[in-house]
């Protein structure tokens, strides 16, 4: 589709200048200045100056003070119009609102009733007097003080009573106090809870210093551990800093926090841990020290003392000045090793009798007797060279509370025998394998026994991309307790043949607990498996075995994954297995579950009900999915696809669950009038569509499914399928219709000649002008498709060309030019080259529009 138009050309035009001014008379006046008198009353809010947001502090007018006021019905409103001294005394019943309006009050305050202290202008002071003895505010026993501002100066002595604000009885804050006379604190109050916080306050430059007399007893903070000195702090604060905000007297070991609602002032924390447990004194005012020093006791050992740290650091005495909370540690001397070879583990074997063990350092070769070492490890060292059990020889290694970290890992091999425990109160034993890959093997009909302590893989992968794990067992291994771990990989390996039983303790993997490859059995009736990103049990194995008849099986996928395998999973007892995604996930048909237990162990499955994931492609039904299941049992069991549902049934004489569809239905894509593939496809009743088929059409646009040939209602992927037989779908369709709407300028251009040049005797600069939006092109797409518009020209005049650029930023164009619809493009064309000779409502060229 094209448009055209000629372009007329004018006669030649001379040059013209035209010159403009523009001319401003601006006026300034001159303002006369006003002058504010004081108002004659004095009239405002009781909080002012404080953030307070009561309602019921409404405005009140005050009476100015000369020396002395008169209460009304026990109440009065004075404020002062000049600094003033003065002895200020509220007594008791009678309730005074004193507002300092910016002034100086130089006396005391003495509240036996109630008093409202203000300070409308921000910079009023109470001053105790020249030497600042006594406090500028007094509030006696049973007495109310309500603060909103106002700083108030004074308690320069050492005497308890001489703080700048001292009270017997309750302050409520809507601001935080200003103090500006340094004393030993700036707060002092007598009861418990005597802060009320009543407003947000704003933090202070300096935490404002608070504390209790010491001669009450029911605050004594020598003889209790902590006591609240707020009200409503966390309604009003929440978890604001309190140090930032408040803090104890300097002479004093204690300190000021929010526990539950409040904050208390509480003496300093010291906590004991001995080995075995934990326990907590406090240090005493004096001096921040403690009268007494727990003895800890512990089978085998020597008490050396309390130290600031478990290994070295500064030991503690009664006379140990203790500046914040602190923990201390109890340090032993061993003094003899004598235990069974499972370090009193939940091992219940009678045949693990006392042995003595040698020292080791963790560096020195071992010294074997017929083959056989006890060893254990005196203190925590590094080895970089391997640790090697092999050639029929057995290491028993107790951990003993130490750590042995090496780079070289360890192997048994070759009738090889590693048996680990750790004797220590808290197991806090280790041995840590920092070297990638595989480098902890068991293997070689080599055995490995694990009853106390941990193993750790800190390492990543090698050069072979092969993971790292805690344990890598080809071989025999034996999981009584303890701990296994990998901070980057699989918790234990196991391959080739192994035999792995776990009977407690724990195995955690950042990616899969357990790891089996080709072959193996897995047997595990105790302790804990854990993943924390990926499956519990992962086997890629054809002939694996997994038997699961107690302990507890964590993953956030699946607990069991078996791929592209055919392992046979017997489950018995009661164990938990927990998945998010499923608990067991089997991708094969012949991945049988058997839910009796197993040979020696004949107990049928009595846990949690388990979910059970399967790869099966839609259309396959009546697939064998658990074994052996009994009235007792057969609710145990669920698909964890909405989409199936299991039913009892019995297949080769035994009685198995099998799964069958629920709710399936076909449904039949009728393109009306063009093309569709695929024509069919499954879908289930309450799930979404899921993804549908996108028909074509010539000259027309899909509008989408609809339950109907014409109206209906519109099907989406995410719409939910609501009906209960097959059904068929029915594509819409618009016509495409191509419309445009173009505009045209004049496309009239005036050659201008430029400005003259004398020396050369020759016009320079020259160009075309068109007029106003003479050069304009607009086109609006007012059809329902997207169209391109190309923008082209063709000369007439062969010594004048032209080009398109953008209306706005005079850009050049790019053809074609993309239109949706509805929106509008416009150009504008210009013009360069000369003329050879005068012209006049000559023809230059040709403007073509091609719409694509």
């Amino acid at each position: 589709m094209m448009r055209e138009k000629r372009i007329s050309k004018f006669k030649h035009l001379p040059k013209f200048v035209i010159v403009s001014v523009l001319m401003l008379l601006l006026t300034i006046g001159i303002l006369p200045l006003g002058f504010r008198a004081e108002a004659a009353t004095h009239s405002h809010e009781i909080c002012k100056g404080s953030d307070c947001k009561e309602t019921s502090h409404g405005k009140v007018t005050w009476t100015a003070y000369s020396n002395n006021f008169k209460y009304t019905n026990n109440v009065a409103y004075i404020y002062l119009t000049t600094g003033v001294s003065a002895t200020l005394t509220v007594d008791s019943g009678n309730t005074l609102y004193l507002c300092l309006n910016g002034k100086i009050l130089t006396g005391n305050i003495v509240v036996n009733g109630t008093l409202h202290l203000c300070d409308c202008q921000g910079t009023g002071i109470v001053n105790s007097g020249t030497n600042g003895g006594k406090s500028a505010v007094f509030g006696a026993k049973d007495s109310t003080i309500y603060y909103y501002g106002g700083t108030l100066q004074g308690g320069k002595s050492t005497s308890d009573d001489s703080v700048p604000l001292y009270t017997s009885s309750i302050i409520y804050l809507y601001a935080m106090p200003k103090f500006e006379t340094q004393c030993a604190y700036d707060i002092r109050g007598l009861s418990a809870g005597f802060l009320r916080i009543r407003a947000t306050l704003t933090k202070p430059t300096e935490p404002v210093r608070v504390n209790f007399g010491r001669n009450e007893d029911t605050v004594d903070m020598t003889k209790q551990t902590a006591v609240a000195i707020t009200s409503d702090w966390y309604s009003k604060m929440g978890n604001a800093n309190a140090e930032e905000y408040f803090k104890p007297r300097n002479s004093r070991a204690a300190k000021i926090e929010l526990s539950g609602s409040n904050l208390v002032l509480r003496r300093y924390r010291v906590t004991f841990v001995d080995g075995n447990s934990e326990s907590t004194d406090y240090a005493k005012y004096n001096g921040g020290t403690l009268a007494s020093l727990p003895t800890p006791s512990r089978t085998g050992y020597t008490f050396k003392g309390w130290f600031t740290a478990q290994n070295g650091g500064t030991m503690i005495t009664t006379s140990y000045p203790f500046s914040k909370d602190t923990t201390v540690y109890a340090q032993w001397t061993q003094s003899h090793q004598n235990h069974p070879i499972c370090a009193g583990s939940s091992c219940s074997d009678g045949s693990h009798g006392n042995v003595e063990w040698a020292t080791w350092n963790g560096e020195d070769d071992i010294t074997y007797t017929n083959n056989v070492a006890y060893v254990y490890l005196t203190t925590d060292a590094t080895n970089g060279r391997p640790i090697t059990v092999n050639n029929g020889y057995t290491l028993y290694l107790c951990l003993n509370g130490k750590t042995l970290t090496g780079s070289a890992g360890y192997t048994i091999e070759n009738n090889g025998t590693l048996v680990i425990c750790d004797c220590s109160s808290r197991k806090t034993g280790k041995l840590v394998n920092t070297a990638n890959g595989t480098a902890a093997p068991v293997r070689n009909s080599s055995t490995f026994t694990l009853y106390s302590g941990t193993l750790e893989s800190t390492g990543g992968e090698d050069n072979r991309s092969r993971v790292p794990s805690g344990l890598y067992n080809y071989s025999v291994a034996t999981i009584c307790g303890g701990a296994i771990t990998s901070t980057n990989g699989y918790g234990i390996t196991a391959d080739f043949s192994n035999v792995t039983t776990m009977t407690g303790g724990t195995v955690t993997g950042k990616q899969i607990a357990f790891y089996m490859g080709e072959a193996g059995t897995f047997t595990m009736t105790g302790g804990t498996l854990t993943s924390t990103s990926s499956h519990g049990i992962y086997t890629i194995s054809k002939s694996a075995v997994i038997r699961i008849g107690g302990g507890t099986i964590t993953a956030p996928e699946y607990g069991i994954y078996t791929y592209n395998s055919h392992p046979q999973i017997y489950l018995g007892g009661s164990p938990t297995i927990k998945g998010g995604s499923a608990e067991i996930f089997t991708d094969h048909s012949t991945s049988n579950i058997y839910a009796n237990g197993w040979e020696g162990y004949d107990t049928p499955y009595s846990g949690g009900v388990l979910r059970l994931a399967y790869y099966t492609n839609y259309g396959d039904e009546d697939i064998a999915c658990v074994y052996n299941v009994s009235d007792d049992n057969a609710d145990k069991f669920t698909h964890a696809s909405s989409h199936y549902r299991f039913v009892r049934k019995i297949l080769d004489g035994k009685d198995c669950l099998i799964a069958r569809y629920v709710n399936k239905h076909e449904v039949t894509f009728n393109p009306c009038g063009g093309e569709v593939d695929p024509e069919k496809q499954f879908v289930f009743k309450d799930s979404a569509y899921g993804t549908l088929p996108t028909p074509t059409r010539d000259g027309y646009r899909f509008d989408g499914w609809y339950t109907a040939k014409t109206s209906g209602t519109k099907i989406d992927s995410t719409t939910k399928v609501t009906a209960t037989s097959d059904h068929t779908l029915y594509a819409h369709w618009v016509a495409e219709i191509i419309s445009v709407e173009i505009t045209w300028g004049a496309m009239e251009f005036t050659y201008c000649d430029g400005e003259w040049n004398p020396n050369t005797h020759t016009y320079e600069n020259g160009y075309w002008a068109a007029t106003a939006d003479g050069d304009l092109v607009t086109v609006k797409n007012t059809g329902n498709v997207d169209v391109s518009v190309t923008f082209s020209y063709k000369q007439t005049n062969t010594a004048v060309s032209a080009a398109f650029v953008n209306d706005g930023d005079k850009s050049n164009i790019t053809n074609p030019v993309a239109l949706p619809v509805n929106e509008t493009k416009k150009v504008r064309l210009t013009l360069t080259g000369k003329p050879s000779n005068p012209m006049t409502k000559e023809v230059l060229g040709t403007v073509k529009i091609t719409l694509g």
